[in-house]
């Protein structure tokens, strides 16, 4: 299954009503990355749940295949203080450390938090010029061609969250949820 449907958010109802076995735990707690629960697939309980939901879009409207591919990727500038530390450490284009922990990369700094007005103004904050056009125009071309010629459902990322997001992490502000 794809990435989109390894996860539960934290503020899911359904959260509050199943046991912590559905989810990974990491030091005694359920593992949360971007504001999601990590769900463990070999709990059958979970399995069990996944296919009864894929078993719905089947029953109740006519679903015949599920494709959750992406036409892209997470877009870099070229113009930030993204640089690798090793293999399993990096600081990413906003400036957030990140450490890999075997099921995910991990925050463990944050560089602007609790930044003045004037640590903010003077931050290094990355170009959106600097990113390469041709990604775009190919992930463009991309969905275009799923739009056009096949009866894909073809879905863009929240702009809010790409934009709000890493920002508000980088200062270390909780989670925020959107509805679109």
């Amino acid at each position: 299954m794809d990435g989109a449907n390894k996860v539960m958010g934290i503020h899911c109802p359904l959260a509050d009503k199943v046991p912590d076995d559905w989810f990974f735990i990491r030091h005694g707690k359920r593992a949360v990355y971007h504001g999601r629960y990590q769900l463990d697939y070999r709990n059958p309980n979970v399995r069990k749940y996944a296919d009864e939901v894929i078993d719905r879009f089947v029953r109740q409207y006519g679903v015949g295949y599920i494709d959750t591919r992406s036409v892209g990727t997470i877009l870099s500038p070229q113009e930030s203080v993204f640089r690798m530390i090793s293999d399993d450490e990096y600081i990413d284009e906003w400036g957030i450390r990140r450490i890999y922990t075997g099921q995910y990369w991990d925050i463990v700094e944050y560089p602007l938090k609790g930044a003045s007005a004037t640590e903010l103004d003077s931050y290094p904050w990355p170009s959106p010029e600097s990113v390469n056009r041709s990604e775009i125009e190919n992930f463009e071309a991309a969905a275009k061609e799923l739009w056009e010629n096949t009866d894909y459902i073809v879905c863009a990322e929240h702009p809010v969250a790409v934009m709000i997001l890493p920002p508000s992490r980088a200062c270390s502000y909780p989670p925020i949820c959107f509805v679109s």
